[in-house]
């Protein structure tokens, strides 16, 4: 069974993770830097530790995002587990 759980819903994505009892505990959402229609959270690798299980980093897709007055040209967000959370 998984231990994490990532979801994306309306230009947001939040993660879970697994109790002992099996059920899903909320542990951080994440939003992109403008509040934007980019899609943001449309594609999501995540790079789990193995050992531990813990996530230690996460790449965004928005799509959609527009970058230096080019429409829809899509950028990826890249995030890391900040030391100590």
């Amino acid at each position: 069974m998984p231990t994490k759980l990532v979801g994306f819903n309306n230009d947001s994505i939040t993660s879970f993770d697994r109790l002992e009892n099996n059920a899903w505990s909320q542990t951080s959402t994440v939003t992109p830097l403008a509040n934007n229609t980019s899609y943001f959270g449309y594609h999501i690798d995540l790079a789990i530790n193995a050992p531990d299980g813990d996530l230690e980093y996460m790449a965004v897709g928005a799509p959609y995002s527009d970058k230096s007055g080019s429409a829809n040209i899509g950028l990826v967000y890249i995030y890391s587990k900040t030391v100590g959370s």
